[in-house]
Formats: C-alpha cells, sequence, structure tokens
C-alpha cells in the first residue's frame, strides 16, 4: 500500500486545514448576510487571507458625504478621525474622486493607484493621512447602484510593512466575492440602503459638498475652477495638466492667475481659503461661497 512521505503527508494536512477553516470563515460570512455581523465576519476572512490592523465600511450615496457603517477597532481616536473626514479631507480625498465618484468598476484599489502626485505634499495628506498613522492601505469598492456605493477600507498601521505585490494580487483576487457578499447584503431586504436619517455632522458635510462644487463659481474662470478643484484634491501641476489635457506651462499660467487672483501663494493657502469660505455657503441660495468670503475680507482690510 503506497504511502505519502512524511513532509507531504504534513503538507497536505495543513493545506487541507487552511482550506477547511477557509471555507468556514466563508460560510460565516454568507450566514452573516442580512445581519449586523456581515462586516465583521467579512473583514475576519480578509485577515486570514491578508494580515492587516484596522478596517472600517463606509457608504457613499450620490455625492452625499461618506457614512461610516462599521469600523473595527471603534473608540474615541477614530471617532475624530472620522469627523476631521467629514468636515475637510473627504472631498479632497483620492477615493472620492478616483473611484467613488468616478465611472470605476469594483475591485481593490490600493492607495497608490488612486494618490495623486506627491501626495505627502497635499493637504488631504496633512490634515487626515498622516494623521491616522498608517503605512499602507487600500479600499475594496462595490457599486451596488447608480447612487449607492460602499467602500471597505483596510488598513496596515506604521510600523508594518506594506503590502507586497503578492499581498495586492491576493487582495485583487478577493475583490469580487467582496463585492458579491457587499451586494447582495445591500440589496436584501435588510439592505443598506435603509437610512435612517443624517446626523448633524453629516448634515454639515452634505453642505460642505455644496460649497465645494460652486466654490469660485461667481470669481474665477472655467479653467481656473476646474483647477482649483484638481489642487484642493491633491493634484500636482502636471498631474493638473494631465487631467485637463493641457501643457505643464499652460497649467501653471493659471494656476498663477488663479493665485494671484485670490492673494495666495500656496495650495494650503487655498485648501484653507476653501474651509474658512464655507461658513459663507448658504445651501439655499446659488451663490458663491468664495466671492462672500472674498467681499468680507477686503472690507475688513480696508
Amino acid at each position: 500500500m503506497f504511502q505519502y512521505p512524511h513532509k507531504v503527508y504534513n503538507t497536505m494536512a495543513s493545506s487541507l486545514k487552511r482550506n477547511s477553516d477557509r471555507i468556514g470563515k466563508m460560510a460565516d460570512a454568507v450566514g452573516a448576510i442580512g445581519t449586523a455581523y456581515i462586516w465583521s465576519r467579512l473583514t475576519e476572512l480578509l485577515q486570514d487571507e491578508v494580515p492587516y490592523d484596522q478596517a472600517a465600511v463606509f457608504r457613499y450615496v450620490d455625492h452625499l458625504p461618506p457614512e461610516r457603517v462599521y469600523d473595527a477597532q471603534p473608540g474615541p481616536e477614530r471617532d475624530r478621525l472620522h469627523l476631521t473626514l467629514l468636515r475637510a479631507a473627504y472631498p479632497i480625498s483620492p477615493y472620492i474622486n478616483k473611484v467613488i465618484w468616478a465611472d470605476s468598476d469594483d475591485d481593490f484599489y490600493h492607495i497608490n493607484d488612486v494618490a495623486p502626485d506627491e501626495f505627502t505634499e497635499t493637504e488631504y495628506y496633512r490634515v487626515y493621512y498622516s494623521e491616522k498613522h498608517v503605512e499602507d492601505e487600500g479600499l475594496f469598492f462595490t457599486r451596488i447602484d447608480h447612487s449607492l456605493s460602499i467602500g471597505l477600507v483596510i488598513e496596515r498601521e506604521i510600523p508594518s510593512t506594506p503590502f507586497s505585490k503578492a499581498e495586492l494580487a491576493a487582495l485583487h483576487k478577493l475583490a469580487p466575492l467582496v463585492s458579491a457578499l457587499t451586494r447582495q447584503h445591500s440589496q436584501g431586504p435588510r439592505s443598506v440602503k435603509k437610512m435612517a436619517g443624517f446626523s448633524n455632522t453629516n448634515r454639515i458635510s452634505e453642505q460642505m459638498t455644496g460649497a465645494f462644487m460652486r466654490f469660485g463659481s461667481k470669481v474665477l474662470t472655467e479653467r481656473e475652477r476646474e483647477i482649483a478643484g484638481l489642487i484642493l484634491r491633491g493634484h500636482s501641476s502636471k498631474a493638473a495638466a494631465r487631467e485637463l489635457n493641457i501643457a505643464p506651462e499652460t497649467e501653471r499660467v493659471h494656476r498663477k492667475r488663479l493665485y494671484s487672483k485670490l492673494g495666495i501663494s500656496s495650495h494650503a493657502d487655498l485648501f484653507w481659503m476653501f474651509i474658512e469660505s464655507f461658513s459663507y455657503f448658504d445651501p439655499e441660495s446659488t451663490e458663491d461661497p468664495l466671492q462672500e468670503y472674498l467681499r468680507l475680507r477686503r472690507a475688513s482690510t480696508g
């Protein structure tokens, strides 16, 4: 009777056990569809495949601010970070602009896939990303329908190592499974699409989106507004030129005129001008919050 060598037998046994554990985790995730446990079961499944330190799930409806529906390690610090995201960072998030608000396919998106040039110099990085103290991260994206999307973010915190090429490949392979479970859960009778209403923070953030869309509408030319929007999203001069299909020299001319018109000298100045002008945004009006902000600033300086 043939007998496997001891080493081969151990390898096969280990493989069978791993596959059995994997099937068990998948079964747990499937069984949690339509319940409050779906996200914890799904993140546990992912954790066994590719280790990470933190996970959160966000719901995106149209151009409204993201709603956090799950956090693997909730607490005051995570709440503070989410408040920062809602109040200032989400309109300039690479995920928002390159995936959520774009016509992107369901997949896993590594931060390096979507981050603009000179990412560490952007205001998004300074006010939000750096505060998370992450070494690496990525987003599992699922578009449920034309108005609803779900994003599952996984993070490796400092001093962990970044995801390797093999791990990134594994995460991409897991994306169809994540999307299938997410879609089934989101379209079921206990769908996450059912919204009980926005909190005060969410209402403020919804207004932030409106202010972002209207920023400079009465003050800047169309091209200057396009460039201002790209700057606020963290694009460098070269990246903005590529997005607009113009020469870098042309982009720099428009950027210089934009800065001169607003009396600023950097992308950081532009970001804080947007934040400060938000207090002049009226959701019931079509007025440009930047126009009112500039008018009052000039009046105060004589």
